[in-house]
C-alpha cells in the first residue's frame, strides 16, 4: 500500500519532471571548470544542460551512499 502511494505521489511525477527537462533543454550549455581562467580556458565541457544536471544528481548520490556505508 505504501509502496504505491510513494511511486504514485514521488517517482512518477519527478519521472515525468525528469523527461519534460531532457525535451525542454536540447542546446548545449557550457559548463566551465575553470573559476580564474574565463571563458577562452581549456577545461570546459559542453553538453545539453539536462545531462549536467543528472550528473550532479548522480554524483550527489553516489557520495551520499558512501559517506552512509562508511558510517
Amino acid at each position: 500500500m505504501w509502496r504505491k502511494l510513494v511511486l504514485a505521489l514521488i517517482v512518477v511525477p519527478l519521472g515525468l519532471a525528469l523527461i519534460a527537462l531532457a525535451v525542454v533543454n536540447r542546446r548545449p550549455a557550457t559548463l566551465i571548470l575553470d573559476p580564474f581562467g574565463g571563458s577562452e580556458g581549456g577545461a570546459a565541457l559542453e553538453a545539453p544542460l539536462f545531462l549536467f544536471l543528472l550528473g550532479a544528481f548522480a554524483f550527489g548520490l553516489v557520495v551520499g551512499g558512501i559517506s552512509t556505508w562508511l558510517r
